[in-house]
């Protein structure tokens, strides 16, 4: 455990006189990482960092210049995976980028040594959003539509609730209009470049505010759509779109129950106002 008081700047580590860091989640997770590959393991660099928390990272490459190959280490179950994602980001606003994902077979490199010598160990753990979003976004397929009648057609489908057809036409959307601006846009390209840029640990909330997110996102697509907005933006809403329609369809598969949301209830003469 941290002790109160501790000086959370600074952590369980070692640091040798090699570019390459290696991150943990853990000193005990570090130690059997060093356990597992002893060779020559004094030239590089090692920190635990209590969790995921970023705070004994920054400070530990603000007082080692050298460091400038980043190796993440941490767990491989949904706190990991996320960890992982969430230290890419933070090192990249802080001008790091070379960095490289080590996960470990099992949870951690602990339960792997402990598999290794016959003891019972934690297997890893998928990260259930993660997957069932990618998999939507790979079971989309393009979506022919008259581009005078999109705004509509985009209205229409979110009344009906068909959120994965909604996500097809926003992402055909945009790849539309950035073509219309002198871009080679594909689609298949934008849908790789949606899971690429998907962040599970920021996909929090609850249902009704994932749907009042997509609301919104139909609503300003829509306006943009019909009042000629410049195609960039409108490319870049519609993208927001789509992102908004796998998140809702990703929940819906997590947490079906949670379907009945009192924010879906509107009347049509709701809808009739909102969408026009």
């Amino acid at each position: 455990m941290t002790c109160t008081g501790s000086d959370t700047r600074y952590s369980f580590a070692h640091f040798g006189k090699s570019d390459r860091l290696f991150v943990f989640e853990a000193p005990i997770d570090m130690l059997s990482f060093l356990t597992l590959y002893p060779q020559n393991w004094q030239e590089h660099s090692y920190i635990a960092t209590n969790g995921v928390y970023e705070k004994a990272l920054l400070h530990a490459l603000e007082t080692h210049r050298n460091l400038r190959e980043i190796v993440l280490c941490t767990d491989n179950d949904e706190g990991g995976i996320d960890g992982a994602y969430r230290f890419r980001d933070i090192l990249n606003q802080h001008g790091y980028q070379n960095i490289k994902r080590f996960a470990p077979k099992m949870k951690d490199f602990n339960e792997v040594l402990k598999a290794m010598h016959g003891a019972e160990a934690l297997p890893a753990v998928p990260h259930r959003r993660m997957e069932v979003y990618r998999i939507s976004v790979d079971s989309m397929t393009e979506y022919q539509f008259e581009p005078e009648q999109l705004a509509n057609l985009l209205c229409r489908t979110m009344q009906k609730k068909e959120y994965h057809l909604l996500a097809e036409l926003a992402l055909a959307g945009s790849a539309f209009f950035l073509r219309k601006s002198g871009y080679h846009a594909d689609f298949q390209a934008l849908r790789s470049k949606l899971k690429q840029e998907y962040r599970a640990y920021s996909d929090k909330g609850s249902r009704a505010a994932k749907w009042q997110n997509l609301n919104h996102a139909v609503q300003k697509s829509a306006e943009e759509i019909r009042h000629g907005t410049d195609s960039v933006q409108t490319a870049k809403s519609l993208f927001e779109l789509a992102d908004c329609a796998v998140k809702l369809t990703t929940e819906d598969v997590l947490s079906p129950q949670e379907q009945e949301q009192e924010t879906e209830e509107e009347s049509e003469e709701e809808y009739a106002q909102t969408y026009g």
